[in-house]
């Protein structure tokens, strides 16, 4: 699929298949319609922690910093992920949302078209917008997008600490 989207740049198979197995088990887990960029930074937020403690102790922190870039998803990366998954993808407003895939979801963001993730240009397109810093975003969406963050790093760390259990 990768390979049939030129416009979508893929510089490491590996990086896309580590962003799939992250971000399956999030959207499994989640129970709201949240921001797509709550889940693209929660994703790449888990592939740096994971890099920064696999180089361990003996790399200074600045320097496993510029190391991890290699190992975390690009916005492109990120958006042929979703597509792959097939996940729900609609735009509200400015901002793009993704459906959580939970049991208990609760519909929170009502009349919504999903997008098709099929369509290279889509794609590319929800991709340019997750490019955008959240510095340059309005105050709603930062708040939309942290908020989304915090709910989804709440449930991950609940269900990984149910596993542990």
């Amino acid at each position: 699929m990768a390979q049939e989207m030129r416009s979508l740049l893929v510089p490491s198979p590996d990086v896309l298949l580590d962003t799939v197995r992250q971000l399956h088990p999030i959207v499994s887990l989640s129970n709201k319609v949240l921001p797509l960029k709550s889940y693209f930074n929660i994703v790449q937020d888990i592939q740096r922690t994971k890099f920064v403690a696999s180089v361990g102790p003996t790399v200074g922190v600045d320097s496993a910093k510029k190391q991890a870039q290699r190992a975390l998803c690009t916005e492109d990366i990120f958006m042929l992920a979703c597509a792959y998954l097939q996940l729900e993808i609609a735009k509200q407003g400015s901002i793009y949302y993704l459906t959580g895939e939970s049991p208990d979801f609760k519909e929170t963001k009502l009349n919504r078209n999903p997008l098709d993730l099929s369509d290279e240009v889509a794609l590319k397109t929800i991709s340019s917008g997750l490019a955008r810093p959240d510095a340059e975003r309005g105050a709603v969406e930062r708040g939309q997008i942290d908020s989304g963050f915090n709910h989804l790093a709440k449930i991950n760390t609940l269900h990984r600490t149910m596993q542990d259990a």
